[in-house]
């Protein structure tokens, strides 16, 4: 890590930069563990960093973290496995991020494959879980998901203490 005089940074290049940072935010939502994040820039870093070690690390993280969540999922722990797919997509989707720059550009579908599988996976453990459909558009359709899911509204959040009137 490094600085400037205005902020610190996680990896000098900007965007591998931004995108580790939107990593580490996205921990609020159980999409990362910054442990995780913090130990892959590391490995990055002592590798050298490129668009090569960036897309590896990430990569073999999201693969880890996916096959912990089928291994949690066999064991009968599906909150542990969604929170697991969920971790492996957004490895994975920093994977895809840096898949042009890697060894292997071609295996960008694989990469967004792998990704996509995770979310979807996530998205079926959730409760209540995620209700995908297909849009008709030509020969394909487009993936959408329902504007409502099923069940009561989620519940309005309590206002803080010092906001009550």
């Amino acid at each position: 890590m490094t600085t400037t005089a205005d902020r610190l940074l996680l990896l000098p290049e900007p965007n591998l930069d931004l995108q580790t940072r939107a990593a580490l935010g996205a921990t609020a939502y159980r999409l990362a563990e910054a442990g995780e994040v913090l130990a892959a820039v590391d490995r990055i870093t002592r590798a050298g960093l490129s668009g090569r070690t960036y897309h590896g690390e990430f990569l073999a993280l999201g693969r880890r973290t996916a096959a912990a969540a089928e291994s949690a999922l066999r064991s009968g722990h599906s909150t542990t496995a969604r929170d697991s797919y969920l971790r492996a997509a957004k490895y994975l989707s920093l994977a895809l991020f840096s898949v042009l720059g890697s060894a292997r550009p071609a295996d960008e579908p694989a990469v967004f494959a792998e990704m996509q599988a995770c979310w979807h996976r996530a998205g079926e453990l959730l409760d209540p879980p995620v209700q995908r459909l297909r849009i008709p558009y030509g020969d394909l359709g487009l993936p959408g998901l329902p504007p409502h899911s099923p069940g009561p509204p989620p519940a309005p959040p309590h206002p803080h203490p010092g906001q009550r009137q």
